[in-house]
């Protein structure tokens, strides 16, 4: 199978394990954006992030009402 084919039965795989029946004519955008989010995991997953990278708790109660 080539990569297009497998990523499609890949797809047909896992709407039909959620139960999910994709339209004909929405299954090549639903194919290309569930593409992307493949692309986009595979790249997040090979970024070092330390936990100083993204602080918790940035959002005060003071700073969201300070423009009210």
């Amino acid at each position: 199978m080539t990569d297009a084919a497998t990523l499609a039965v890949e797809l047909d795989v896992l709407a039909a394990k959620a139960g999910i029946a994709i339209q004909h004519d929405r299954r090549e955008a639903i194919l290309a954006g569930y593409q992307d989010v493949k692309r986009l995991a595979a790249l997040l997953r090979t970024v070092e992030i330390t936990p100083a990278d993204e602080p918790a708790n940035i959002y005060t109660f003071a700073n969201i009402v300070r423009g009210a």
